[in-house]
């Protein structure tokens, strides 16, 4: 299709935009501008009165969504949510009492309910890949979800023949290769009952290897090296149906909202896949010229089919094919009626729900906040001036629209407020840093620092900071130390990269770095602590109590006290890693 052209489906709706290339995504809520890939904005929900709500956000795009349904095809409430009609009811518009479901919520976006289980309960999207194709080692799948179990359950299953060109759980999974399956993995999950934002691409990192990365609510968790070509099976391994919510196990349970694929292309940019992001709270079908392959909403209770809101996707030969979806179970084949009970079971158990349209959900318009975490700060290390294991809630770009790390927890010198700016560059940005499983993490792909100051706090000091080190990628490391101000300071930065792992001492004069000396460290090492000493004129940088550098001599901004976080305070092209995470955040007197 030429470009800037797109494909209309008819579909019940009415849609406001301020641009026709907008037109294919807005139809089903899919705002481009309504969610921005840097800030979330708030938008708004407004019941109509007569089954529809409008949404509009301050943008000026609105969208006009169908309610629920009439909640007459309930069985005893098992996904029950606001029936209606009797106490039976599913899929009520306005009730409260759905027997034995989670009970009665305000109305709201409709989403689809996945209701798991150890059959097919799922969304059949049809054939979507090829059999025998080979594809590019490249792709990005994108959803958003509320988990109510089952992390390893499957969100996106290429059939059930174990051979997938993709199978996805969000955060773990496998791809075929045409020979043997590499399995994926990540070192951080999303809570139980948390509308998130789950990301799986394959992409080259800077120095040209490529890897599976797993985001979480726009933060890197996991990067898995690629050995082989991605390949669909071929007819005896299953049919190439996309499966959404599982495939004939492992069925996830929880709400979907929204999915969209680029199958062939990774469409951020060259060497950007180990970057943090801000997820769009409503997916966009175009991004940097790549039109998606898959893209649907599930935030609308239409009946039949759900429409494919992409240009169409073959799996690598042949016209462009759409793919609508269907809600589906052992007991509801296509075209059946949702949660009728089969004949063929127990009438006296309970059947297996197919997966259902439900109001009152989690999800809203506004970024949802993230529930308290079981983060349980360690025990205040002796003669802490201060100590900060960021053990609180999450503070990312899915759950806030203006993140931050808050104040320190501990330490004699008192909670210090948090403070962060751009090294290099004049772009002003309100967020650079947040908080993630009880870690600090990096919020922009860009240098930055973030530091504390109070003049309680001496310039002579030992500063210490933990990594995470995971089964499934470790990120960079950086401390700042005798920090003026966001272009002033001292860092000793650990940089881990297909390209090098190297620990670099540098001071910064007005955004521009003065490198005073590096080392390479061994990939392989296994250290937690990263540690610096700067007494007097001596600068020493140590991993786990082993000296990696030292310094004689120097005098750059020795009266200065701030001290904080680095990351990478370097534009270049060994790029910057999202899976660098801090912890346990402690500042001694120097020795």
């Amino acid at each position: 299709m030429p470009s800037g052209q797109t494909r209309v489906r008819s579909v019940d709706m009415r849609v406001s935009r301020t641009s026709s290339r907008l037109s294919l995504t807005a139809i089903l809520l899919l705002v481009a501008a309504c969610g921005s890939t840097t800030k979330t904005v708030s938008c708004t929900v407004v019941d109509n009165g007569d089954g529809t709500s409008t949404i509009s956000c301050p943008d000026g795009t609105s969208a006009i969504v169908h309610g629920a349904q009439d909640g007459k095809n309930g069985v005893d409430g098992v996904s029950g949510l606001n029936g209606t009609n009797g106490t039976d009811g599913v899929n009520g518009t306005n009730g409260t009492n759905g027997i034995d479901g989670p009970g009665g919520l305000p109305a709201g976006v409709p989403l689809l309910y996945l209701p798991g289980g150890t059959q097919a309960t799922h969304v059949t999207h049809g054939t979507f890949w090829k059999y025998d194709i080979v594809l590019p080692n490249a792709f990005c799948w994108d959803v958003w979800m509320q988990r109510e179990s089952d992390s390893d359950h499957y969100i996106v299953s290429d059939s059930y023949g174990g051979q997938h060109a993709l199978l996805w759980s969000g955060t773990t999974g496998n791809i075929w290769t045409g020979s043997t399956s590499i399995s994926f993995i990540s070192d951080d999950e999303a809570p139980d009952g948390v509308v998130s934002h789950y990301r799986v691409a394959m992409a080259t990192d800077v120095g040209g290897q490529v890897f599976i990365w797993t985001y979480i609510n726009g933060i890197p968790v996991g990067q898995t090296p690629m050995v082989g070509t991605r390949t669909t099976h071929g007819s005896g391994g299953g049919p190439g149906t996309l499966f959404v919510g599982g495939s004939d196990h492992q069925n996830v349970s929880g709400y979907l909202s929204q999915l969209r694929g680029y199958d062939t292309v990774y469409p951020f940019g060259a060497f950007q896949a180990s970057f943090p992001f801000a997820p769009q709270r409503f997916f966009t079908n175009e991004e940097n010229g790549y039109t998606a392959d898959f893209l649907a909403s599930y935030m609308q209770a239409l009946p039949g089919l759900i429409p494919d809101l992409s240009i169409g996707y073959n799996g690598g030969s042949g016209a462009l094919e759409i793919h609508p979806g269907a809600p589906e179970n052992v007991t509801n084949n296509v075209g059946g009626s949702l949660g009728t009970p089969s004949l063929e079971q127990d009438p006296t158990q309970h059947p297996i729900p197919a997966p259902t349209f439900v109001v009152g959900t989690p999800f809203d318009v506004t970024p949802p906040r993230a529930p308290g975490r079981t983060n349980v700060a360690p025990p205040v290390p002796a003669s802490a001036l201060v100590f900060d294991s960021f053990s609180r809630d999450d503070q990312t770009y899915a759950h806030s629209n203006a993140p931050s790390l808050g104040s320190t927890e501990a330490g004699s010198v008192g909670s210090l407020l948090w403070q962060s700016g751009l090294t290099q560059g004049q772009q002003q940005l309100g967020s650079l840093w947040g908080i993630f499983n009880g870690r600090a993490v990096i919020l922009e792909g860009i240098p930055s620092v973030a530091w504390v100051d109070d003049p309680a706090l001496p310039s002579d000091v030992d500063i210490r900071v933990d990594r995470r080190r995971g089964g499934a990628g470790n990120g960079e490391t950086g401390i700042a130390f005798r920090v003026v101000d966001a272009l002033n300071y001292w860092s000793a930065y650990y940089t881990n990269s297909s390209l090098e792992s190297r620990v670099r001492l540098n001071y910064w004069v007005d955004g521009q770095a003065q490198l005073v000396d590096s080392l390479l460290v061994p990939t392989s090492g296994n250290w937690i602590t990263m540690r610096v000493i700067a007494k007097g004129t001596d600068i020493s940088v140590l991993f786990d109590d082993v000296p990696a550098i030292q310094q004689h001599n120097q005098s750059q901004y020795l009266s200065a006290h701030g001290v904080g976080l680095s990351n990478r305070a370097q534009i270049s092209a060994d790029g910057i890693s999202g899976l660098a995470r801090w912890d346990n955040f402690t500042v001694l007197p120097a020795p």
